[in-house]
């Protein structure tokens, strides 16, 4: 099948990607069946670029592509990895599972960082000695190849890669012909993180580091294993030392009575104890690895040492911090107790202060109030007076009335008894009772009523 405009324009509309190629980051046309490279010209910002599971056989007209930063051609026909010199910012290039039979010249990728060839045809050391030139190569991928050479030829050919960081031989014939494959590789590649797809730990780099030593100077498998035993009770007894080392440091943060009592110093202790430890690199998060449990973050054996036999003036430089630090936490709170008692006597005098005035107010509440009582009790015989000389003209009138009445009846009474015949009994009934008429009404006109009805006194001051 051709890469044609319209069969790029249709994969372009599945994928839902820019009908303007210009505007395109990406470009699928994998599993297209696609024989050749064409009409490529106007994607000119594609940054990654799937052409695998194709029928390609040759890598050509991808010089419009000058943005191309991961191209993968994995599961096609090529033959040659070819016509690249245009891709300057190209990193990731993956040609595994074709027919290539050697790495050809990619020197002018200097931005090539990862290398994918697995399941080709490279099978010597010089189909793959062009990757030494290769500078910022830190990944590549050769397994399942058919490379039968020894493995010390291929080894000189990957030490020259500094940068190499990640390395898989897997799948290929050397690797189960020799029995110290791995032992090999990590000695001769000294910045190898991971192995066929196994992490490489720094204790291992030790230890592979001192058997390689033994095996490039020509001495025997044994002499090497024997030297592989030696650096691992070397590791061992400085992660012992630092453990001991830990513990001691440990202890003496824990120890309360050799510092001081107090709390807070307790806890500037704590915190001084933790910094040391950072600092000795006695603090490790990572999880430990498959052959030592800690990581070489511990103290070298030296180091541990010289630690250990100063650690008495370790003690006392840090009583004499601790110390240090006490004293100014005591020159606080001395500071902070004499503002309290300052406040205090501030407080005390307003106190003092507020309880003079609200005595005055109180004196001077109960004053106005005196006063008040006696205006009111003054208003109030006043009153009384008043009433009392309203009620004795009520009376002085009543009795006046009462005395007219009086008049008037005995007028009536002397001109009935002129007129009847029994005069002469009322006129006897009044001598027997020795009260004439005349008398009785002169004796009435003569009453003082005040005699009668005395006039009540005021009430008394401080009777209310």
């Amino acid at each position: 099948m051709r890469m044609t405009k319209e069969a790029i324009r249709l994969c372009l509309k599945r994928q839902e990607l820019y009908d303007s190629p210009e505007l395109n980051e990406r470009l699928y046309l994998h599993h297209k069946k696609f024989m050749e490279i064409r009409n490529l010209e106007k994607f000119t910002q594609v940054k990654y670029l799937y052409l695998e599971s194709n029928c390609l056989t040759k890598i050509d007209k991808l010089n419009a592509q000058k943005y191309l930063q991961s191209l993968h051609l994995q599961d096609n026909k090529l033959e040659r990895i070819e016509n690249l010199n245009g891709c300057l910012e190209l990193k990731y290039l993956n040609v595994s599972n074709n027919l290539l039979s050697k790495i050809d010249d990619l020197s002018a990728l200097q931005s090539l960082e990862s290398l994918i060839v697995k399941q080709n045809e490279l099978s010597k050391p010089d189909s793959i000695r062009n990757v030494i030139y290769m500078k910022r190569l830190n990944e590549l991928d050769l397994s399942k190849n058919k490379i039968n050479c020894s493995l010390d030829s291929i080894l000189e050919v990957l030490a020259q890669c500094k940068s190499l960081k990640i390395l898989s031989l897997a799948g290929n014939p050397m690797v189960k012909l020799n029995k110290y494959y791995r032992k090999l590789v990590i000695s001769r590649c000294t910045k190898l993180i991971r192995l066929d797809d196994k992490r490489v730990c720094k204790e291992e780099r030790r230890r592979c580091s001192a058997w390689g030593k033994v095996v490039l100077r020509g001495g025997s498998f044994d002499e090497a294993e024997e030297a592989d035993r030696v650096e691992l009770n070397n590791l061992r007894s400085e992660k012992s030392e630092a453990n001991a080392l830990r513990r001691s440091l440990h202890g003496f943060g824990s120890d309360d009575s050799s510092v001081c009592s107090d709390n807070s110093f307790k806890t500037i202790s704590a915190s001084a104890i933790q910094t040391i430890k950072k600092t000795f690199g006695l603090v490790d998060s990572r999880a430990p690895s498959s052959i030592i449990s800690w990581s070489s973050r511990r103290l070298s054996q030296n180091d541990a040492k010289d630690a250990k036999s100063n650690r008495g003036t370790l003690k006392r430089e840090l009583d004499q911090a601790m110390k240090k630090e006490l004293d100014k936490v005591r020159g606080i709170v001395e500071s902070q107790r004499k503002t309290i008692a300052g406040l205090q006597t501030q407080l005390g005098e307003k106190q003092s202060k507020k309880v003079a005035e609200l005595q005055h107010h109180i004196e001077s509440s109960i004053h106005g109030m005196g006063s008040t009582c006696e205006d009111s009790e003054r208003d109030h015989s006043y009153s009384f007076v008043q009433n009392q000389q309203l009620a004795q003209k009520a009376g002085l009138k009543e009795m006046q009335q009462a005395v007219a009445d009086m008049q008037q009846w005995e007028d009536h009474t002397t001109q009935v008894m002129n007129e009847s015949p029994s005069a002469t009994a009322s006129v006897a009934s009044q001598k027997l009772n020795n009260r004439p008429s005349s008398l009785v009404s002169a004796a009435v006109r003569d009453i003082d009523p005040f005699s009668i009805f005395p006039p009540v006194p005021p009430p008394r001051k401080g009777s209310i």
